[in-house]
């Protein structure tokens, strides 16, 4: 078997969306891209302007027990701009409130920001067996 994945839309609203992801990981390691790209989301407010990011309100998460996973989100950005831009790391079970404190913003004016959301995972195999994770994003929908 190979590592799987799914990723749900769980609300595409105009403002706010939240995505969800779980994998099964049994051979390796993994990179993402996009994790979320822009081009999921069709309720857009148009009005508003062109959707050209998220930012990431709340992020609920649970791993394999013990498993010693670590799931990372990124900001995607251009080759030419070198390397992504780290969101957050996480790893065990929990959730992690950033709306009190304005949410978190990705880098909109650097020369190179795209947009979408990438993640990698590291950690694995530090138990026998396959690995599971769910990652839920709580998002606000950034326009210019």
């Amino acid at each position: 078997m190979a590592n799987a994945f799914n990723r749900f839309i769980l609300a595409d609203g105009w403002r706010n969306a939240t995505v969800m992801v779980t994998g099964l990981l049994d051979s390796s390691d993994v990179t993402i891209e996009p994790f979320i790209d822009l081009e999921d989301f069709l309720n857009n407010d148009n009005a508003a302007g062109e959707l050209v990011g998220l930012r990431v309100d709340r992020i609920q998460y649970s791993m394999s027990a013990g498993s010693g996973l670590e799931v990372q989100l990124w900001w995607e950005m251009a080759p030419t701009a070198g390397a992504d831009r780290l969101i957050t790391a996480i790893a065990g079970q929990g959730h992690d409130k950033y709306r009190k404190f304005g949410g978190l913003i990705p880098p909109l004016d650097e020369v190179g920001y795209i947009g979408d959301i990438e993640f990698t995972t590291s950690g694995f195999p530090r138990t026998t067996g396959p690995t599971g994770f769910t990652v839920t994003l709580e998002l606000v929908k950034l326009y210019r």
